[in-house]
């Protein structure tokens, strides 16, 4: 009988909406929705008024987080105040953006762990995940050339510990940047694509460029 009346309090917990204060910024361009029933519909089965297109770079506040089943969501406020529903793996709480040669990796957060079959370069591009004992864990979004003679290569989930940046100016270019990575080194490379994603990190931030912005320049004058 005892655990009869503990199933509604575990299906509360289930669902029950947390409150919660932080920054997160789009891994890249999706929908948001006003009301949190419609986040698996279709898109054309929502109405316009009730749903939103976020672009990568643009900050949101998760003030409310709820799960379902495995999947986790959160409420964010636009700066109007307008407040849209999101997946949670949908966005970052930062982005990281490498801005030192020869950046070393770990495949744990310590020292001990080094990843020595390839170094970071300025411009690489990845997501923040976690923090842990003056190490961060990210996740890099493509191939990027830094194997041996330049050879593209997978990073995915590591450890860093410096020798990066999480200034958004920077990450607007840097993500430009490995999206067009991610067209040169893929199994069909699409060039003229590259040059597209290579022309908007050039451009992003117009008059204020950093220096990602030159390094994408410089891709692009090779493949022309």
């Amino acid at each position: 009988m005892k655990n009869i009346l503990l199933v509604p309090f575990f299906l509360a917990l289930l669902f029950f909406d947390k409150d919660i204060q932080k920054a997160v910024y789009p891994k890249f361009s999706f929908w948001m929705f006003e009301n949190d029933g419609d986040i698996k519909k279709e898109i054309k089965n929502v109405d316009a008024k009730k749903r939103k297109l976020i672009e990568f770079g643009q900050k949101l506040d998760a003030v409310k987080e709820k799960k379902s089943g495995d999947k986790t969501y959160y409420q964010v406020a636009l700066p109007d105040k307008t407040k849209y529903w999101a997946d949670a793996s949908f966005v970052t709480e930062k982005y990281i953006t490498i801005n030192s040669t020869d950046v070393l990796c770990y495949t744990q957060p310590s020292k001990d762990y080094l990843n020595g079959n390839f170094k970071l370069q300025p411009g690489d591009f990845a997501y923040f995940v976690k923090e842990q004992d003056g190490f961060i864990n990210v996740d890099f979004i493509s191939y990027i050339p830094r194997g041996k003679d330049n050879k593209a290569v997978w990073i995915g989930n590591i450890w860093l510990n410096g020798g990066y940046t999480d200034d958004i100016n920077t990450a607007k270019e840097a993500y430009w940047l490995n999206m067009a990575y991610s067209q040169i080194y893929s199994s069909k490379p699409n060039i003229e694509n590259a040059k597209k994603f290579l022309k908007t990190a050039i451009e992003v931030n117009q008059s204020s460029p950093t220096e990602v912005a030159q390094i994408a320049q410089n891709v692009l004058s090779e493949l022309k």
